[in-house]
């Protein structure tokens, strides 16, 4: 006969809650195998074998309704597994609580991620797979532990990870960035069987939206102003732009009239995917394949760039070492032409700072104003949902809005 209860361990420290342990006696022989539950003493009903609900409403509360529902998990997971062996004739209560033990510590979510972002660089998922491993080491280095499994992910962990992020200063959507991709790697471990998700999300408390930000795009004045400053890559003809920002302003110019090409997909463009004056490439994010007629401007740009690239299969001069990592060569040039686009900002006394992504956003916002499709925009910037447009597209101006309201109004009062 195989006796299996749940029992509270006080903790050490003072005033902290205790921890839910299950006790399993077999033939004697007693063992006890610690759950991720922490409980108070009122709030557990030791005879019922239950978490008492509490009184009011709080964020103790949800807590607790996490801990019924992974209780409930913990509870058929060591009874069903105690059953089995009882009918298998080895009723051992230590081979239930090694098997309880490796149910709750199956795989680590280290381990998980290491595998899962191997398998994304393998299919191309390059950002993604980033992604994914920028925010595990972000966690890992919250939590202190590098063994934590899935089961550890609890709404209370996931909302101090969120406090924690807080106090380092993170926007809220840069918050929202991290949760949103550990609740993406959550679900997948899920999916995957790796354990048994729990019935509550540890995601439910915590920030996963987009909240809405300061405008990125520039106006039609300011993309104008750009355009017209020259800038010819050779440093003894006079130009209104320093020789060292000239090229950061034309990979700029290069992403607009790209339809707001990212900058890891021109860093990846290759010769190759030019012909017959169309560029055919598939987007690194998302893998859709986007085609795209250059025009003047583009070819403009392309044939002052040609002097850098003649040696290289790349069709802009991002990617130009052999030997080192074309990954490491985009990254680094990121970083330098986001600080050159800062320096142009200040250099022309632009407003908004200049950034790799405020061309994507100011073409969509452009397009918008010239009462483009939503659609159409969204399909031209390679957005797998127009969802993900209307976080790009600004709000359009009160004064457009009113003016709107007006016709509406002359409108009705002309139909009486």
């Amino acid at each position: 006969m195989i006796s299996v209860k749940f029992m509270l361990r006080a903790s050490t420290v003072k005033g902290r809650a205790f921890s839910l342990f299950v006790r399993i006696i077999s033939n004697r022989t007693t063992y006890n195998v610690s759950t991720s539950i922490r409980l108070y003493p009122y709030e557990w009903n030791l005879d019922r074998q239950m978490i008492i609900p509490p009184l009011i409403e709080g964020e103790r509360s949800r807590y607790l309704a996490w801990a019924k529902a992974e209780l409930e998990n913990d509870r058929y997971f060591v009874e069903s597994t105690a059953l089995r062996f009882e009918r298998e004739g080895t009723p051992d209560a230590a081979k239930i609580a090694a098997a309880y033990r490796q149910y709750k510590e199956k795989v680590s979510v280290a381990d998980y991620v290491d595998k899962l972002v191997e398998r994304m660089l393998k299919k191309g998922q390059v950002r993604t797979a980033r992604a994914y491993q920028t925010v595990l080491d972000r966690f890992i280095n919250f939590s202190k532990k590098p063994s934590m499994n899935f089961n550890a992910m609890t709404p209370l962990l996931m909302k101090e990870f969120e406090f924690q992020l807080t106090e380092e200063g993170l926007a809220r959507n840069s918050i929202s960035f991290y949760m949103r991709n550990l609740r993406a790697i959550y679900n997948k471990g899920a999916e995957e069987g790796l354990f048994q998700a729990h019935s509550i999300s540890p995601f439910r408390d915590v920030f996963t939206g987009n909240e809405t930000t300061k405008k990125r795009a520039l106006s039609k004045k300011e993309m104008s102003l750009l355009d017209q400053v020259e800038a010819k890559l050779q440093p003894s003809e006079p130009t209104e732009l320093p020789f060292h920002l000239q090229q950061a302003l034309l990979m700029f110019l290069f992403s607009f009239h790209a339809r707001g090409m990212s900058y890891v997909d021109m860093a990846f463009l290759k010769k190759e995917d030019l012909k017959d004056n169309i560029i055919s490439y598939k987007r690194m994010k998302t893998g859709q394949r986007i085609e795209l007629k250059v025009t003047q401007k583009l070819k403009d740009i392309l044939e002052i760039f040609r002097p850098l690239t003649e040696e290289s299969p790349y069709l802009l001069p991002i990617i130009t070492r052999k030997n080192v990592s074309p990954r490491l060569q985009y990254e680094s040039g990121l970083r330098r032409q986001n600080q050159k686009l800062r320096e142009i900002s200040q250099f022309l006394g632009l407003k908004n700072k200049l950034t790799t992504h405020v061309a994507r956003h100011t073409w969509a916002s452009i397009a918008k104003e010239a009462n483009l499709p939503l659609a159409v925009i969204s399909e031209a910037l390679g957005h797998t949902s127009e969802a993900t447009t209307r976080i790009y597209l600004a709000s359009f101006d009160r004064s457009v809005l009113d003016k709107a309201n007006e016709t509406v109004a002359k409108a009705v009062a002309h139909a009486m």
